[in-house]
């Protein structure tokens, strides 16, 4: 069953949530900051620390970009991948060689020769 749709639909989702945020950051940058060409409040006030808060949101949109990053990695993989199948693991009983079985590696070749 293919997951490409889900995935589609689930990295629209995060970049549509993702340019919203950089949307308002930036209305917030160009109207809300500066009144005549002067720093007015918004984010060029202080903020803790001696940041302002453009540092603390510009920072926290960074961080933010890697968090949906995550959630999408965790999120859109497949459920195949998720669940880990026993023939992929070694455990198979058709090859002997694999876990060191004499009776079926080259070793007990060699011994009935």
């Amino acid at each position: 069953m293919s997951q490409e749709p889900r995935q589609s639909r689930l990295g629209l989702a995060l970049f549509v949530l993702y340019t919203v945020l950089y949307a308002a950051f930036v209305a917030v940058a160009a109207f809300g900051t500066f009144r005549g060409g002067v720093a007015a409040g918004g984010l060029a006030s202080p903020a803790f620390g001696g940041l302002s808060w453009a540092v603390v949101a510009g920072f926290s949109l960074i961080l933010g970009a890697i968090v949906l990053a995550v959630l999408y990695a965790m999120f859109a993989r497949p459920a195949e991948d998720a669940v880990e199948e026993p023939a992929a693991s070694g455990d198979d009983d058709s090859d002997g060689a694999r876990r060191g079985d004499a009776r079926r590696g080259p070793a007990a070749e060699r011994s009935n020769a």
